[in-house]
């Protein structure tokens, strides 16, 4: 089974796949990708190294897609945060099953204080300003 993971930055989108997480399953999430590229913070990689995080999340997606990603489950991250966004994620992964975590701005936000670069506020503030699902 697919299962899209999906919430603002900072929600808890990888904590709930780390209490899913079964030894055969498969994670598909660009800051895990962004830290074995960078071999150092997941989220302080530079530009470069996000950019190609995101095509490789992207191509991961058409081998998810084609059944192409073990005997276990696959759990995709996702931060859409339109109907349109969603729709489009859940389409490339070929998702079974949405799971969306909710959380205030407020939590994000704080939760981005104790663990995250600064430009984070900046991410958690553009996401609920734009944010089209319902919150």
């Amino acid at each position: 089974m697919v299962i899209l993971v999906y919430g603002a930055p900072c929600s808890g989108k990888s904590a709930y796949v780390d209490k899913c997480l079964k030894e055969e399953d498969v994670v598909c999430d660009r800051d895990r990708i962004c830290g074995a590229l960078s071999n150092g913070d997941i989220h302080d990689a530079d530009l470069d190294v996000q950019e190609l995080a995101g095509t490789l999340w992207e191509r991961l997606l058409e081998e998810v897609r084609r059944g192409n990603a073990g005997a276990g489950d696959v759990y995709v991250t996702s931060i859409a945060n339109t109907p349109e966004q969603l729709k489009l994620d859940a389409e490339k992964a070929g998702a079974d099953r949405l799971v969306y975590i909710r959380e205030t701005e407020d939590v994000c936000l704080e939760r981005a204080k104790k663990s995250r670069p600064g430009y984070f506020q900046y991410l958690i503030r553009e996401w609920f300003r734009t944010c089209r699902l319902e919150v």
